[in-house]
C-alpha cells in the first residue's frame, strides 16, 4: 500500500514458531480512511475510490497485531476492477517498531447477511513496505464498503504464506465525534459518492493512493 500507508521493513523471521490460529479475532480497534484520487482532467471525476481499513487487537501474550486492508476500485481497459493490497503486523511495545508476520497468500471476505465468501489471491508482492496485492470482485469490495460504513460485520479469513490461518471479524463502531473508528472517514470523498463519479484514468497511477486531493 503503497507508499505511506504501510511504511515499515519485512521481515519474514518474525512469524517463527508461532503456534495455529484457534478462533476468530474482533479487533478492538477498527479504522477507516478513504482512499480516492482525483482526475487531473476531470475536476469532477475520480479515478480511483476506496477504503483503507486499520485494525489492531492485543494479543493473551501483550503483544499487538495490526492488520492494514486497502480495498480500492479502478478501470483497468474498459472496465472497473478492484484491488485489495494487505499486511499483517506485530510488535511489542512501539509501533514504530511493528513487523510484518509474513506475507498474506489468500483472503476471503465474506459480508454478515449478504450472501457467499468471495476470495481474493495475492498476486504480487511483497513491495518495499511489506504488503501483498490481489484482486477482488467488484461486487464484493462495494458490500465491504457497505458494511463498514452502516457497522456490519466483515469475516476476513487470512492465509500466510507459510500456511498459517488467522480470521479477523471486522466491525466499526461510531465513535462520539460522529466518524467510524479514529480516521476521518467521510470528510474527503465518501466511497459511494466517489464510485458514481469514478472514470477511466487520464494517466497511469498504482492500485490505490492516499491523497484525495491531488492527482
Amino acid at each position: 500500500m503503497l507508499g505511506p500507508l504501510l511504511a515499515l521493513t519485512l521481515l519474514n523471521a518474525a512469524t517463527a514458531g508461532e503456534p495455529p490460529a484457534e478462533s476468530a479475532i474482533s479487533p478492538a480497534i477498527v479504522a477507516l480512511e478513504d482512499l480516492s484520487r482525483a482526475d487531473r482532467q476531470r475536476i469532477d471525476r475520480y479515478n480511483l475510490c476506496g477504503m483503507l481499513v486499520r485494525a489492531q487487537a492485543k494479543q493473551p501474550g501483550g503483544a499487538m497485531h495490526e492488520w492494514d486492508v486497502a480495498i480500492s476500485e479502478f478501470w483497468r481497459d474498459d472496465r472497473p476492477v478492484a484491488a485489495v493490497e494487505a499486511a499483517a503486523f506485530a510488535y511489542d511495545r512501539r509501533p514504530d517498531d511493528r513487523v510484518v508476520r509474513a506475507p498474506l497468500a489468500e483472503m476471503r471476505f465474506e459480508v454478515e447477511g449478504a450472501g457467499e465468501p468471495v476470495t481474493a489471491r495475492m498476486l504480487d508482492g511483497p513491495n518495499v513496505d511489506g504488503g501483498m496485492i490481489g484482486e477482488l470482485a467488484t461486487a464484493m469490495a462495494e458490500q465491504v464498503f457497505d458494511a463498514l460504513d452502516a457497522g456490519t460485520s466483515v469475516r476476513v479469513d487470512l492465509t500466510f504464506v507459510n500456511d498459517r490461518r488467522e480470521t479477523i471479524v471486522l466491525r466499526t463502531r461510531r465513535s462520539v465525534l460522529g466518524f467510524w473508528g479514529r480516521f476521518p472517514h467521510g470528510r474527503a470523498a465518501p466511497v459511494r459518492a466517489c464510485l458514481a463519479k469514478l472514470a477511466p484514468a487520464t494517466q497511469p497511477f498504482g492500485p490505490t493512493r492516499r491523497d484525495p486531493h491531488r492527482g
